[in-house]
């Protein structure tokens, strides 16, 4: 039985670990499309839906409230109309005072 506990545990892990993967994707693209998701960390909320829905919204859509292939579809699909391949929002430009 403890065995079986184990398991269970390590599976939401698991599972908790890739849906914070995907929501952190998912705040990067709509940060970089210039929607507020609030801090890029993983963790879906209030911030993050708003910022969907708007986007959605954007593109004539509604969310049905799950997070699915279609929303990333519709993101991919803006960026690459905007020319943004890039979802690296870690590296800032150097401010021009910090300039060598």
């Amino acid at each position: 039985m403890k065995m079986l506990i184990k398991i269970l545990a390590l599976l939401l892990m698991i599972g908790t670990q890739a849906w914070s993967n995907e929501v952190s994707t998912l705040q990067k693209q709509l940060r970089i499309l210039g929607y507020d998701p609030g801090a890029i960390d993983g963790l879906w909320g209030g911030l993050t839906q708003n910022a969907l829905q708007k986007f959605l919204l954007q593109q004539g859509q509604s969310f049905d409230g799950v997070l699915d292939r279609n929303e990333f579809q519709l993101l991919e699909t803006e960026l690459k109309k905007q020319g943004t391949k890039r979802l690296d929002l870690h590296k800032r430009p150097i401010p021009a005072e910090n300039a060598i």
